[in-house]
């Protein structure tokens, strides 16, 4: 299955997680490729998303523009499900519940969404996640 990976931020340890899940999911046989969410995005062709957000600028004018603004530039997509980590921050369950209704309303069925405290936790998660394709 095409799997789109799309991180937003600037965050080292996130960056980190993501490395683990595209590892585990190409193990899987999955074809997985980055979405540059700063450089013309599209997410079009992929059938499932995951997607990295660093929540640490939640609170800035410039992370309302990053976040909402790759939805208007990536355009339509045929995915149904997405995934959703982010790294613990301050008020980490009303952030991720705030982010993934985003999600929700750009049309994505969030199958799975997590806050990541550690590398363990990363491949935990990465080696259990088993995408959903659309149609299932």
């Amino acid at each position: 299955m095409q799997i789109g990976i799309v991180f937003i931020g600037v965050n080292n340890r996130l960056k980190k997680y993501k490395a683990i899940f595209k590892e585990e999911l190409i193990k899987k046989g999955h074809q997985v490729d980055e979405v540059d969410s700063k450089n013309n995005p599209r997410i079009g062709r992929f059938k499932y998303l995951l997607f990295f957000v660093d929540s640490s600028g939640m609170f800035k004018k410039k992370f309302e523009e990053d976040y909402l603004g790759f939805f208007k530039e990536a355009g339509p997509s045929s995915a149904r499900y997405a995934c959703f980590f982010m790294q613990n921050t301050f008020l980490p369950n009303k952030t991720l519940r705030r982010l993934m209704h985003q999600l929700e309303k750009q049309g994505l069925m969030v199958h799975q969404g997590d806050i990541l405290t550690s590398e363990y936790q990363a491949k935990t998660l990465a080696t259990e996640l088993e995408p959903i394709e659309p149609g299932q």
